[in-house]
This record gives structure tokens, C-alpha cells and sequence, in this order.
């Protein structure tokens, strides 16, 4: 599932290339709907045994980076509302529909473990380009989808977060985290290439992909991010112009 891990190439996943030879477009969205126990592992076992729904996801959003890399989860909350938000921080990948409508699909499955199949969340966005057929999705999710967002996002009320998980274990939390901790501790950094195309990437959608932009989202003067693509063998431009190309064909397949 990683896409670092599990990557056909750097633009395309083990999920991409199984929706692309299966034809079904949903691929990633129906198995992380099933898939949540066998895509999680520890991880899911110590969200699960949490004491309330809150705590499951901030264990989620704690320690996911120690089972797929060069990824994020996150949850905010404001005006009573909450959003879960889940990205790739990684710009070589490009292919991100699956990958990201797997883990929406994953975390929906929580949400509707704890509490009940027919809950719906208040809107679900994507940073995917809209599918040509969305008919999965309304199926699926349930609710207002939104594609080309800034961030693929589960929204809904705050109050959800302080219901008590059903399979909670406090017994079991203390070695499962000490399990998970120890992932965390052993993940390697995230690539510093791929932290600057991320930027790039983002750049792209703000209207700020040049280089002085890019060097202050990465804390970094830009002599300093010069030098460090340089020892790598890059341009600056040059990744510009992959970027550039890569997300065309994406926009064209899809």
C-alpha cells in the first residue's frame, strides 16, 4: 500500500496499476472500505483498542508516517466542525487518485465502525481531477464530493470525537504504542527531492512554483536549496518542467 514502497514506477502505484487493469475505476475507494483491520496492522489494533473516537484518530495521525511513508494524516477542529485530512507529501508521486481514495475510504470505515453504517460525514473533498463517472463516490461516501481540492479532507461535527470506541482495550494500549514507537523511531526521513517536487506541486495549484517560493515553504534559502539539487544532479528548473509534464498526463487520463 505505500506508494513509496509499492510504486510500479514513480507516477504510478500498485493501486493506479490495479485500477487500470480491472477497469474499475473505485478500486481504491471499495478496498478501503473492506480493507481497514489488513491495511492498518498494529496500527489499526492500537486504534481500535483507544478509549473514544478522538483518540483512535490522533493515534492514527500520530504514527501513520511509521507504516507508509512520505505521507500525513491530520485532524483540526474549528466551529464545530472537525477535518481529517490525509496527503502524499512526496511530489514524484503523481498517480494519487487510488492512494487517496483508499485511505479516505479506510478512515470512513472507522468513523462508521464506531459509529453506525448509515453515518454520512458533512462533505468529502478530493485533490484528485474529478472522475468521468462519480457515481462509486455518491454510493460510497454518501455525501457532497468535491474534487481538485486543496487536500483530500473527511468533514464533520466535533462532537463525534467523544464517542467511546466499542473495542476499546486499555489494557492492550501500552504495547501496542511501545510497538508502533518503535516504527516511528526506524522510518526514514522523508527524500529531500521529493519534499521540494511536493512544493513544486503545490506551487503549481497556489500560482508560486518558482524557486524563491518554494526555498521559504521549505525553510530553506534559495542558495541553499540551489546547492543541495545541484549535488544531486538537478536543475530547479528541470523538475519544473517534469512536474509540469507528468501532472499533464495525469490531467489527460483522467
Amino acid at each position: 500500500w505505500p506508494p513509496a514502497k509499492f510504486a510500479g514506477s514513480t507516477s504510478e502505484s500498485l493501486f493506479e496499476q490495479a485500477a487500470r487493469e480491472t477497469g474499475h475505476g473505485g478500486f481504491g475507494l471499495r478496498f478501503g472500505q473492506q480493507g481497514f483491520r489488513a491495511i492498518l496492522g498494529t496500527l489499526g489494533r492500537l486504534a481500535l483498542a483507544s478509549p473514544t473516537l478522538g483518540a483512535s484518530l490522533q493515534a492514527i495521525c500520530g504514527y501513520f508516517p511509521a507504516l507508509q511513508e512520505h505521507s500525513a494524516i491530520s485532524l483540526r477542529q474549528q466551529g464545530g466542525l472537525a477535518r481529517l485530512s490525509y496527503g502524499i507529501r512526496d511530489g514524484r508521486i503523481v498517480a494519487r487518485r487510488q492512494d487517496a481514495e483508499l485511505t479516505v475510504g479506510m478512515l470512513l470505515s472507522l468513523l462508521r465502525m464506531v459509529l453506525g453504517s448509515g453515518w454520512a460525514p458533512e462533505d468529502v473533498q478530493f485533490e484528485h481531477p474529478r472522475p468521468a463517472d462519480c457515481a462509486e463516490h455518491a454510493e460510497v461516501l454518501r455525501a457532497p464530493v468535491h474534487f481538485a481540492a486543496a487536500a483530500n479532507v473527511i468533514v464533520f461535527r466535533s462532537d463525534i470525537l467523544r464517542a467511546p470506541m466499542p473495542t476499546a482495550d486499555p489494557a492492550a494500549l501500552p504495547l501496542l504504542e511501545a510497538v508502533i514507537r518503535s516504527r516511528a523511531e526506524a522510518a526514514q526521513p522523508d527524500d529531500f527531492v521529493g519534499l521540494v517536487q511536493q512544493e513544486i506541486r503545490a506551487g503549481l495549484a497556489g500560482g508560486e512554483p518558482g524557486m524563491p517560493a518554494v526555498a521559504r515553504r521549505l525553510g530553506v534559502a534559495p542558495a541553499t536549496l540551489y546547492r543541495r539539487l545541484r549535488a544531486r544532479g538537478l536543475q530547479f528548473s528541470d523538475v519544473v518542467r517534469g512536474l509540469r509534464y507528468e501532472l499533464a498526463l495525469e490531467h489527460v487520463a483522467q
